[in-house]
């Protein structure tokens, strides 16, 4: 069979990392149900999934595995899912590896399970795949920092040469970035026993990908950055949370609110929601079910998990709340930092620059924030941590 020339069926989605970079969010959950304009990230991904014409779906899983599979089992879809256990999490390249059987040499679909997709492009890459031409279509995301990411170098305009992890600045051959979506024959899986491990420890499926371009046709179709996130940090929480409230806005319930409130769109709000007199809520915030948030409060470009309770006059802005955690009354997180530059934020224990002027806080689950406390842009306060009234609040607080 020529390569591209059926209909792609199956896709196969990686679920299985830890989220590393993600914490304290990803402590009580996997990242890919780290919740997005009102529901789950790998919602949004099969949801780009079915919209592309594919019917049955592989999600690898490990970390967690059990929450993904009874997600996935009460999800409303016409997807056909099977989850797929990575005994070992050994990489990219050991993933596909643990879905080998699943895809049982038909053409497949792969979705990185961080990422965020246009549902079009995943369209259109599958499409210039049935073409017959190519034995992979690979996304490249066009953007403005290719040296932090992996870089495409590029042979005759379109198709792969090879992928440049990490140039330095000024050193990357193009501005394209591998964004974690492939269309793939089954040639790839015969590369899979030649692949070694990184100086990460891992097997890397790009190595698989560099040597299916050398001796095959890797086309690498463009996409423009505002039509992908990746969710590698909490600010691509945000990011992702907000490109999704306006391209899928969701409804708004009518009536119910107290005297006063503003609902500045988009804006997506759960069950069992409460809000205070004269708040103020929006733009680009999800609050989940059983949050309450009292009066004269403000919430804007913010993720709030289920059951947190907000205090009256608290203000908070850029920032992600877990679940089940209690802001007391007049608590303001600043989302500028004290020189006006971009905001630093401790990740994995290294501090970094989030690249943002305007980011707040992170702080997990039940943790609790006393009255009259000040949290400084980029802290980070880990689950059930214990704030007395009246603390200010840097860096990171477990």
């Amino acid at each position: 069979m020529q390569a591209g020339s059926s209909l792609v069926r199956k896709a196969v989605v990686f679920a299985a990392g830890e989220g590393t970079r993600l914490r304290p969010l990803t402590l009580n959950r996997p990242k890919h149900l780290l919740p997005l304009a009102g529901k789950p990230l790998i919602y949004w991904i099969l949801k780009a999934v079915e919209y592309a014409g594919v019917r049955e779906v592989g999600v690898v899983v490990h970390y967690k595995a059990e929450m993904i599979a009874s997600y996935l089992k009460k999800l409303d879809t016409e997807l056909k899912i099977r989850c797929i256990l990575q005994h070992k999490p050994n990489g990219t390249a050991g993933a596909l590896e643990a879905a080998r059987n699943y895809i049982d040499g038909e053409e497949f679909l792969l979705v990185y399970g961080d990422v965020v997709v246009d549902r079009g492009d995943l369209k259109e890459m599958i499409s210039l795949f049935r073409r017959g031409i190519y034995d992979a279509v690979v996304l490249g995301v066009q953007v403005e920092n290719p040296w932090d990411y992996g870089v495409f170098r590029l042979k005759e305009g379109k198709l792969m040469e090879s992928v440049v992890e990490k140039p330095p600045r000024g050193q990357e051959p193009s501005n394209l970035i591998n964004g974690g979506v492939y269309v793939f024959s089954s040639r790839i899986l015969k590369f899979l026993d030649k692949v070694g491990f990184s100086v990460r420890g891992e097997k890397e499926l790009t190595d698989a990908l560099q040597m299916l371009a050398s001796r095959g046709k890797v086309f690498v179709y463009q996409t423009e950055r505002r039509k992908w996130r990746d969710i590698g940090k909490p600010w691509d929480l945000l990011e992702a949370n907000g490109y999704l409230l306006r391209a899928y806005p969701p409804l708004i319930p009518k009536g119910g609110f107290s005297r006063g409130v503003v609902i500045r769109e988009p804006v997506y709000i759960g069950k069992g929601v409460e809000i205070g007199d004269y708040s103020i809520i929006g733009p680009n915030v999800s609050i989940y079910d059983d949050v309450k948030i009292g009066r004269f409060s403000r919430v804007s470009n913010s993720i709030i998990m289920a059951g947190t309770k907000i205090g009256d006059r608290t203000s908070v802005n850029y920032s992600i709340v877990g679940e089940n955690v209690v802001l007391g009354d007049k608590v303001t997180v600043l989302f500028r930092s004290e020189d006006r530059g971009n905001v630093k934020m401790v990740v994995k224990g290294r501090r970094v620059d989030t690249g943002r002027k305007e980011m707040g806080c992170v702080i997990g689950d039940e943790a609790i924030v006393g009255s009259g406390s000040l949290i400084k842009a980029g802290a980070v306060i880990f689950n059930k941590a214990v704030i007395p009234p009246g603390s200010v609040v840097e860096g990171v607080l477990k």
